[in-house]
Order: C-alpha cells, then structure tokens, then sequence
C-alpha cells in the first residue's frame, strides 16, 4: 500500500505513445500491432528502468485511488535561439511553453507513462488513477523555478495516496 507520496526525475527525451499500426494478415487473421513512433519502446524502458530503480520497495496496493502528477520537460528547438554568438541567446519571439505539434500531445505522452508504470507494477492498473495533473514545459535556467519542471530534458512523476474518507 502507498502511505506516502512517491516522487522520481527521470531524464531523457519524453516521447508520446504512438497510435497502432496493423501490419500483416489478411480478413483479421496473424495481424501484428506495432506502434508508429520508433522512440515509444525506448522511452517505456528508460521510464520502467528508473522507476524499478527507485520505487521497488513502493509498492502500491492493487484497487487504492491514487493521485498523479506528471511533468515533462521536452528539448526547446535550435530555432528559438539565436546564430553565431548568440547561440546560447533565446529570442524574444520564443514561446515559453511547448504549443508545437512536434512536442506532442499531452495525453500521448501521459498514456506512455502510466502504461510503463503498469510495466513495473509500481501502479498495477492505471484505472487507480482518480486525480491526475500534467503539464509540458521547457527546461529552465538556473535562476528559475516552476513546479516539478527540470534544467534538462525528461518527465518528473509524483504518486500519492488519495484519502478514501
């Protein structure tokens, strides 16, 4: 049973979980299921990796309501910064927030994380899940803070118990 509240910094790049893909087979018969985002299957196990590191002596109780809090951090694109010695420079037009396709949509990259939670039975059934908050957010400098967002690329998970009463 989770008493107290768990929270772990995973580092990398977070990558949605992709739609399915039929391949092979004809009238429903000896059809593969194949994700279409070729990052998926390695952040999965980046993510289990961390957590079984981390949480094996957590483990939650089959059927208690939790609670989650999920930050991702994605990589700002080169375009945001300046050229030459500006490099390091953002500009002034660069978004604060990750709005692009090219982050991926926020439920995607949730579904991944919960689906690897489940992976490593530190969350044996995401149903458990009965308050969820998430965000995306690019990394910040050194001199800035905001919630559970990181200086580097990566997910920041909090689990925690929801009191039934």
């Amino acid at each position: 049973m989770l008493t107290t509240e768990l929270v772990i910094s995973i580092p990398g790049h977070p990558a949605p979980k992709g739609s399915l893909k039929c391949v092979g087979g004809q009238g429903g018969r000896g059809h593969v299921l194949i994700e279409d985002n070729a990052r998926t299957k390695d952040w999965r196990a980046t993510i289990a990796y961390w957590v079984r590191r981390s949480w094996m002596t957590h483990m939650s109780a089959r059927g208690q309501p939790l609670g989650a809090a999920i930050t991702f951090t994605l990589p700002r694109p080169k375009g945001h910064y300046g050229t030459g010695r500006n490099r390091d420079v953002l500009k002034p037009t660069a978004p604060a927030v990750p709005v692009s396709h090219s982050t991926g949509d926020l439920d995607k990259l949730l579904r991944l994380v919960l689906d690897a939670l489940q992976d490593t039975h530190v969350l044996p059934d995401d149903c458990q899940i009965v308050e969820l908050t998430s965000r995306k957010a690019y990394p910040l400098t050194v001199h800035q803070t905001w919630g559970d967002v990181l200086g580097y690329e990566g997910v920041v998970i909090r689990l925690y118990p929801i009191d039934e009463t």
